[in-house]
């Protein structure tokens, strides 16, 4: 069964359908009209489109700036021919990455895989994956654009710089967590609950990008005290507003969040490739290495975080415009 299973992946990869004119025409139709559909319905999410919007204006020429859909200019100049030169390079060219995880032999894995993935690319290169940022912006620039909506969506992009291995895997992680990563963190406690600025507030992190991005639900005459109230509490974070007390219980969620990979095989492929592209250390080893992050740890990072663009995508209708 194991081997049907393999070799069964390996005729879809392979063996792509490209000589069934019938047949190719109707998946490519198929696909075509649903790749075209999710380019024309992007904006129909405003909480993903004001994302877009904030990273094309923070740098319209870096990858992280394109649509994870693509462009429609892109996809109508798409033909049978460009796709088979487009999947050709991929094969000849891409890096691949094969994860197994299951009660099965890693030699007989690794004797099946050979014999039916004849790829040419097995090995990374050592090169790194990371888009780090050697100049970090001195002011934020701000952007606006108004969609009818009863609620504003607003996306600040922030960029990381100079950062150590150890930050960027542990000290970075529990700055998130204490700033907007959890219903326990300052945007949640203070923005939404104190002072009801917000319907939500979080921040996330993308380490590959060297971003955090801050994601709020708020009407748009929230707009500046909002704004304010990050730049503050990110600052705070700077000056040690913070307790221990609040480390220990986000070291604790942390240690929580490492157990249920354990129970869940896909967290658990997740966790090699995070190894493989931010050399972060196993499940056991994050265990050891995030109790070594200190207040002081935090507050050198948090330096290190700054605004580079805001982006608000502003509701004018219903009740903002009564």
């Amino acid at each position: 069964m194991l081997e049907e299973s393999i070799k069964f992946l390996a005729d879809t990869i392979f063996n792509p359908n490209f000589k069934n004119q019938e047949s190719f025409n109707n998946a490519y139709k198929f696909l075509y009209d649903s790749m075209e559909t999710g380019m024309k319905s992007v904006k129909e999410n405003p909480t993903t489109y004001s994302v877009i919007r904030m990273l094309e204006e923070m740098d319209e020429d870096m990858p992280y700036s394109y649509r994870e859909f693509g462009y429609l200019e892109d996809l109508k100049q798409l033909t049978k021919e460009n796709l088979i030169a487009y999947y050709d390079k991929v094969m000849k060219n891409s890096l691949v990455d094969i994860y197994v995880i299951g009660n099965v032999k890693e030699d007989d894995i690794v004797s099946l895989t050979k014999k039916y993935f004849p790829f040419t690319t097995f090995k990374r290169p050592k090169k790194s994956q990371l888009i780090e940022h050697t100049k970090l912006p001195i002011r934020c620039k701000i952007r606006k654009e108004q969609e009818e909506s009863n609620q504003s969506k607003l996306s600040i992009g922030c960029k990381i710089g100079n950062l150590t291995e150890f930050e960027r895997n542990y000290v970075l992680t529990i700055y998130n967590m204490i700033l907007g990563g959890n219903s326990e963190s300052k945007f949640f406690q203070i923005i939404r609950e104190k002072h009801s600025l917000a319907y939500y507030v979080y921040s996330s992190l993308n380490k590959l990008d060297s971003l955090m991005i801050v994601k709020a639900g708020i009407s748009r005459e929230n707009f500046d005290k909002t704004l304010h109230l990050v730049k503050k509490l990110m600052q705070d974070i700077v000056k040690g507003n913070f307790t221990e007390e609040h480390i220990a219980i986000v070291k604790e969620n942390y240690l929580s969040l490492l157990k249920e990979i354990e129970d869940n095989e896909n967290a658990i492929i997740e966790t090699y490739l995070a190894k493989d592209l931010l050399n972060l250390g196993d499940i056991e080893e994050r265990k050891k290495e995030v109790m070594r992050v200190t207040k002081e740890d935090i507050m050198k990072v948090a330096k290190k975080v700054k605004i580079d663009t805001v982006f608000l995508l502003e509701g004018v209708q219903s009740n903002e415009d009564n």
